[in-house]
């Protein structure tokens, strides 16, 4: 297991047992959380340059709402995934 500082650090979410570490990076090479716990995340929708209307139309797409959904992130190239509630 590596260890890592606290400042690189952008988000921690507590899974069951598992912890999931979202470190910091803009370039999108890491993880870029868009919705949280059901909850939006505008900011980080401002930073990968997308805007609310983007986001629901890909939900739509599968069916989904936000708030049914506990984690979502984007990547760079258009890549995302997400984990329903």
């Amino acid at each position: 297991m590596r260890h890592i500082k606290l400042e690189e650090i952008e988000y921690c979410i507590k899974k069951g047992e598992r912890l999931i570490i979202i470190k910091n990076k803009n370039n999108y090479g890491y993880p870029i959380s868009i919705i949280l716990n059901g909850q939006l995340q505008e900011e980080n929708l401002f930073l990968i340059k997308k805007d609310k209307k983007w986001l629901q139309e890909e939900l739509l797409k599968r069916h989904l709402l936000i708030k049914k959904i506990d984690y979502a992130y984007f990547r760079k190239n258009n890549r995302y995934f997400i984990q329903e509630k």
